[in-house]
Formats: C-alpha cells, sequence, structure tokens
C-alpha cells in the first residue's frame, strides 16, 4: 500500500488537470457516484454500517439499534445523493425557483436569496442571506463548478482533509466540497474513531480515484497526522472539529513556515436559543420545549450543533410554565449514550461546578431539583436505546442555572466553550415583562452575539403566534451567526447546503477574527457575493416540530426511503423498495419464530 507521501505527489500530479476539469464533466462524475450509491457494495463493504452504530455505544443488533444503524444509513446516502445531485444541477443554468432566481432585498446592505425547499425534508425553507449593496448582487464572475474562487487550484498543490469523529457522513461531504466545488484534489484522513469508514468511501469515490483526484489513508497517530499537514505539497487543510484542534493545526502549520497554506474549519459552538416572551399556548411551549430537548439529546449531546444555552426573559410571565415544559419534554425523550470521547467527564465536572455555587443550580434533567444532602438522581424513568445505553448518570442532560447576566450572581463557564456532551446552560437576562418593547434588538441579540457566548455556528429564536413578526426578522437580520433558525433547530442548515447551495460555518466576523467556530464556510455552491448566514424557517410553533426523538421513524422506513432515493428510475425504486419490504417482512417473521 502507498504511504501518504505517495498519494500527495500522485495528487499534487493531477491537480492542475483537474481544476480545469469543467462543470459539464464534473456532472459526469457524479453520475457515475451516484450509479455505484444505487447499489448495495457500499452499504455491505466490511459490515461498516455495525461498526458505526458499536461506536455510538449502541448495540446494533438491539432492536432500537437496527433503527439507529437505518438512520445512519439514510443520513449518510443522502448527504451523498444530495450533493452529487446538486453538482448536476450546478452544471447547467439556474433552473426556476432555484436560490439564485429568487430573491428580495431585506435592508440597504442585504439581500435574501430564497426561500427554497431543502429537498426531502418537508415544511421547512431556507434563505441564503448575503451582504450586497445595490447593484452587487448576484453571483460571482466565476461560475459555479469552474474554480475555487479565494485560490489558485492548479498550483499542483494538495488539500488535506481531516475526518469529523462524530456524525459519519460530515467528512464525506467535506471531501465531495472540496473535489467539486474548489476544484480541489484531496487526500482524506479518517478520524481515530472512524477507521470503518474507509470501506465505503473507498467504494463510492472510485470514478474520482481511478482520476488520481481523492485517495485515503487512516488515522496513524498525531505525529503522522503534523507530518502530513505540514508536507510541501499540502496547500490547505480542511477540518470539521473543535478549535483547538484547528488551532494545533494552524500552529503546526505556522511552525512549519507554511505561511501561504489555508486552513479552514467548522468547529461548532454553544448553539444558544432564544425564547421570545410573549403569551405563549401550551402547544406552543410544549413546541419550544420539543424543539430544544431534541436538539441537546441527538447523538448524546455530541454535535457541533446541539444546543447548549437556552436565552430567557427574566421578566417573562410563562417562564417557570416553559421550565416545566422543558423538564417534561427531558422526561419523555430517550436518552442516548454520551459516547464521545471526555463528554461524560466534561458534563460531571460542569454539574459540580454549578452545584458547588449552590446546589438548586446544578439540576439533574428529569427529576426535581437538587437539595442539599439528597442522594444521586434516580434513573429509573430512563429509556434505554440498545443494550448498555444509559447506563450512566452522565448520559443525562443536566440543567444549569447561570443566573442573570450581568448581576454579581452570574456564572457563565457553560456557556463559554462548547461543551460537546449533555449540559443544557439557562441563562436570564433583564426585561421581557412585555411581549415585544424591543427585547430581542436591545437586550437578547447583543448578548448572543457578545464574547459572554462562544462561537457562532448557530442560533435559533423560538417566538409565537402572539409575537410579531417584524420583531423576529429584525432580530434575525442582525444575529451574527452562520445558520439561524426561526421556530426550528439550525441544523438543517446542513441538507440546506448538500441541497440547495446554503453555507454551513461560522459567521465571517468570527471567521475573520477568533475562529471560535472555525474559518471559512462550506458551500455556496452557486457562488453567491458575499454570504452571511443561512436561515431556516418552518410554520407557526403550533406546527409539530419535523423531529421527534421520541417517536423516530422505523428502520424499515428509513431503509424503504434510502432504496427509493438513491434508485435512478420509478420503477427501480419501486422494485428496490419492495425488496426491502420483504425482505424485513421475512426477518420479523423468523425472528418470530425464533430462527437466526
Amino acid at each position: 500500500m502507498a504511504t501518504a507521501a505517495q498519494y500527495l505527489q500522485e495528487l499534487a500530479e493531477h491537480q492542475p488537470e483537474w481544476a480545469k476539469t469543467t462543470p459539464e464533466e464534473k456532472a459526469a462524475v457524479a453520475k457515475e457516484i451516484l450509479a455505484i450509491l444505487n447499489t448495495d457494495e457500499w452499504v455491505k463493504a466490511d459490515y461498516w454500517f455495525e461498526e458505526d452504530v458499536k461506536v455510538t455505544q449502541i448495540d446494533p443488533f438491539a432492536p432500537s439499534g437496527a433503527d439507529q444503524l437505518a438512520g445512519n444509513r439514510y443520513l449518510f446516502a443522502s448527504a451523498f445523493k444530495d450533493f452529487l445531485d446538486l453538482v448536476i444541477r450546478l452544471a447547467s443554468p439556474p433552473p426556476k425557483g432555484s436560490l439564485p432566481t429568487v430573491k428580495r432585498r431585506v435592508n440597504e446592505t442585504t439581500m435574501a436569496y430564497g426561500p427554497s425547499p431543502i429537498g426531502p425534508v418537508p415544511g421547512i425553507t431556507f434563505e441564503l442571506w448575503c451582504t450586497q449593496k445595490e447593484g452587487e448582487e448576484g453571483q460571482e464572475t466565476v461560475k459555479p463548478l469552474e474554480r475555487a474562487p479565494a485560490v489558485d487550484a492548479s498550483s499542483g498543490k494538495v488539500t488535506v482533509v481531516l475526518g469529523a469523529g462524530n456524525q459519519s457522513m460530515l467528512g464525506a461531504v467535506d471531501a465531495l466540497n472540496c473535489v467539486f466545488l474548489d476544484g480541489e484534489c484531496v487526500l482524506f484522513k479518517h478520524h481515530p474513531l472512524k477507521p470503518h469508514l474507509a470501506a465505503p468511501m473507498q467504494t463510492l469515490f472510485a470514478p474520482l480515484i481511478a482520476r488520481g483526484v481523492y485517495r485515503q489513508v487512516v488515522d496513524s497517530g498525531r505525529q503522522a497526522a503534523t507530518e502530513l499537514c505540514c508536507h510541501p505539497l499540502v496547500r490547505r487543510v480542511h477540518l470539521t472539529g473543535s478549535q483547538a484542534t484547528a488551532q494545533a493545526v494552524e500552529a503546526a502549520m505556522k511552525a512549519a513556515k507554511k505561511e501561504k497554506s489555508v486552513v479552514t474549519s467548522e468547529a461548532g459552538g454553544a448553539s444558544p436559543w432564544i425564547l421570545t416572551p410573549g403569551r405563549y399556548t401550551p402547544v406552543e411551549l410544549t413546541h419550544a420545549a420539543r424543539l430544544i430537548v431534541t436538539a441537546k439529546k441527538n447523538n448524546g449531546g455530541c454535535n457541533c450543533i446541539s444546543a447548549q444555552v437556552v436565552v430567557l426573559a427574566a421578566g417573562w410571565a410563562q417562564k417557570e410554565d416553559f421550565l416545566t415544559a422543558l423538564r417534561a419534554e427531558l422526561q419523555r425523550q430517550p436518552t442516548c449514550p454520551s459516547w464521545y470521547p471526555n463528554a461524560r467527564t466534561r458534563r460531571r465536572k460542569l454539574f459540580q461546578h454549578y452545584a458547588a455555587l449552590s446546589p438548586v443550580r446544578a439540576e439533574a434533567a428529569r427529576t426535581k431539583r437538587v437539595q442539599p444532602g439528597d442522594p444521586p438522581p434516580p434513573l429509573e424513568h430512563v429509556l434505554k436505546l440498545g443494550g448498555g445505553a444509559g447506563d450512566s448518570e452522565d448520559d443525562h442532560p443536566c440543567l444549569l442555572f447561570c443566573g442573570q447576566y450581568g448581576t454579581k450572581d452570574y456564572d457563565g463557564t457553560a456557556v463559554q466553550t462548547e461543551a460537546f456532551c449533555p449540559a443544557l446552560a439557562i441563562v436570564e437576562l433583564p426585561g421581557g415583562e412585555e411581549a415585544g418593547a424591543g427585547y430581542l434588538l436591545d437586550v437578547a441579540v447583543p448578548f448572543v452575539n457578545s464574547d459572554a457566548v462562544f462561537g457562532s455556528l448557530a442560533c435559533s429564536v423560538v417566538a409565537p403566534k402572539a409575537v410579531q413578526t417584524e420583531e423576529v426578522e429584525a432580530a434575525v437580520g442582525k444575529l451574527q451567526y452562520g445558520c439561524v433558525g426561526v421556530n426550528t433547530w439550525a441544523v438543517w442548515a446542513f441538507p440546506a447546503m448538500v441541497n440547495g447551495g446554503a453555507i454551513w460555518g461560522a459567521h465571517r466576523t468570527d471567521s475573520e477574527k477568533k475562529g471560535e467556530s472555525g474559518r471559512g464556510v462550506c458551500g455556496n455552491a452557486w457562488r453567491l457575493r458575499n454570504p452571511e448566514k443561512t436561515v431556516l424557517r418552518v410554520g407557526p410553533l403550533s406546527t409539530p416540530p419535523a423531529i421527534d426523538h421520541a417517536k423516530p421513524p422505523p428502520g424499515i422506513v428509513m431503509d424503504a426511503i434510502v432504496a427509493g432515493r438513491t434508485s435512478q428510475s420509478f420503477m427501480e425504486g419501486f422494485v428496490r423498495v419492495m425488496r426491502v419490504l420483504l425482505s424485513r417482512a421475512c426477518q420479523s417473521v423468523l425472528s418470530t419464530l425464533g430462527i437466526g
């Protein structure tokens, strides 16, 4: 097997040629990959899906583990399918209704492109907001898929992509983004937790491997990774991970005197949720809580966009009603293992920190507030996913009460770093006695935009029907976050990026300075000038959330959707779906009879 250095040499030799590849030629390659996605070869490669679920400490052979496995297949296949479909669309003029063709002026300096649907996700739309004055509207002078707009992609240098450790499709999409949108040859280094991804990616990326555009290596330790990033043939390193990892790569490359090299990254953040004060119906309160708990409990809190901070108005009349709904939802939704390395330790330390301030400031989820001398919170109501899940107290979310910002009792420890664990901070801000009254623009938005809250990847604003839309719209305009959700989890910016050409990453004000949530953005496939943020919207808060973590779709449904979506014709899709349903029915019968 070739070494990483040999792969870099080979990729560097092919870089100038790939940089000249036309959009039509790239679309043809995308179609080749889609044809492979249409087979079962990548699914069965070294039984990688089972390993992928085991990493998250869920038994893939338990009933709920099988559903989790099917869900992972859906996420991975959909990300590939949507991105490659987008590449094919990019090779032609923008069709009517696509992102560049629908726009509105928000103010003198901002254009909003959209709204546009997010492919297979019903009921959610997105806009891409760009900083564009009068006369600056539209796309860049270079066309989509032609070449990277900011760097010379024909220099004979290579991009190294460092794979993410939490969600398997992230690294694959990063690689596709660099290859197709930026015109770069990529050496992909798998995360230490995800060596099993080498098998399916070797299969799916075969057309790119054959052209000398893509190669991959598994992790061989920190020293090897450092040498890889600092190799003379490496021009750019892209990663999805923590700010600490991004800073370590930047420092290593600086020490190696690679001043002309580029490090781009998506590095997460504290992801605040702002509850707009006003009159909520009981249903609206329940749905607000459900959205936040889903965003917290998903993947055990080990997501870059996991809910971490709930921002409440101290004077809001329904504040306690909301907290009651939040506790009820924490009890209703199942707890996933907080499996990522050191996640449980981080949760425990944060809990102990706030409990030391006062027992009532650290609350174990789904129980009464901890009182002095109380025993550890009971776990009898745990809803387990698979064998062994939820056995640790530190798997369960805890509520951390930071106090009112600006007072002497305030402690913002839980919001000044990316927790990446099952911790949910509650921050109160002054005001909110009356709906409107400038609370969002004058108090909440300045707080979440300030250094008091870590990062700029995502923020969500929740508002009842009783609150004026204009007030929320003004707040959205002022938020300095790369992904903004209105009555929804901003995680939908990722499928909006792979399916419709939105952006995913830090806000430019952070990206250009501290880089807490990373530097640069993924996406912007249509090459719209000066992209600033992706804005996600759904219907009124009375509409049930798109995801209910307590009622995930059955695995058979997810597998049937994957079979249908990755097929190349209606008839082929129908046959594949029927095959999935028949196979699952036979498995169910055999299981009932105690066979197999």
